[in-house]
């Protein structure tokens, strides 16, 4: 009986760890407000204990840069749980015209399976006028 008790523990722990380290990958921009005609960066974050590079989506009004201007990857260790790896990408990401641009899911290969993102919707503001700039007529 204490056996049985002591793997159904075993068993719990190891279910509720595997909740803590769950795969996942998601996206947004920095800054949070995008103008037209200004750079911003196109933030993938994907987490698990094996975590493949990110394949960004080719997206209509959008140009995104192929390879990611900034890298963060993190490791932390868990009690029985092993290594968990955090990954931030972030792209260089342009629109010339004002509207919303929809950027299909991000796919990351995460401890052998494909893990997508939500689609993000991007409002994007109407291009900021310089102060050197004359108002239009």
């Amino acid at each position: 009986m204490v056996v049985r008790a002591s793997m159904a523990a075993l068993a719990g722990a190891l279910f509720a760890a595997s909740a803590v380290y769950a795969a996942s990958v998601t996206v947004e921009t920095s800054p949070a407000v995008v103008h037209a005609q200004e750079q911003f960066l196109l933030l993938v974050r994907a987490s698990g204990t094996q975590v493949a590079e990110p394949e960004l989506p080719e997206t209509a009004g959008l140009q995104i840069a192929p390879s990611p201007t900034q890298r963060s990857d993190q490791y932390s260790m868990g009690t029985g749980v092993g290594m968990n790896v955090n990954k931030v990408r972030g792209y260089a990401a342009y629109a010339a015209e004002p509207g919303k641009i929809t950027v299909p899911p991000v796919r990351v290969i995460i401890d052998g399976q494909q893990v997508a993102s939500d689609p993000l919707t991007i409002d994007v503001r109407p291009a900021r006028r310089s102060a050197a700039s004359p108002p239009p007529p």
